[in-house]
């Protein structure tokens, strides 16, 4: 069952840059029918940063993380982790929009991307991820 609703003829368009989002798409629609966050009652914004441009959400056991701004790098973004917060288990990167396989810069180690200190994250963020 999809889980969203995107225009896919965005992805044909030969000025967008917008061919990797089908697949986009698809890996996250596989991520929920594993980690099923959707039908999670929980969820909260534990960033909302408009100065960085940097959203960080929590929804059921998952944390996503955004970085939309164009220019700007975060080499150890500090996100607080509320205490009730009940991660599954050790966290890892399931889908990084800058992967090359998205069409994106490419990651380094998944590993790499964040790093969790106490009840804390501190996260890698690339400009557009």
């Amino acid at each position: 069952q999809e889980r969203a609703r995107v225009p896919y003829d965005v992805a044909d368009a030969k000025g967008l840059r917008y061919k990797h989002l089908e697949f986009f798409e698809a890996c996250l629609n596989d991520c929920e029918r594993r980690i099923r966050w959707l039908s999670a009652a929980r969820r909260s914004a534990l960033v909302e940063d408009n100065n960085e441009k940097v959203l960080v959400v929590s929804r059921g056991r998952c944390v996503f993380a955004f970085n939309f701004h164009r220019s700007r790098s975060h080499e150890a973004y500090e996100v607080q982790l509320p205490s009730d917060l009940q991660l599954c288990g050790d966290l890892t990167v399931v889908c990084a929009s800058d992967e090359q396989r998205f069409g994106g810069a490419g990651v380094d180690a998944a590993s790499d991307l964040f790093k969790v200190v106490g009840s804390r994250l501190e996260l890698r963020l690339r400009p557009r991820s």
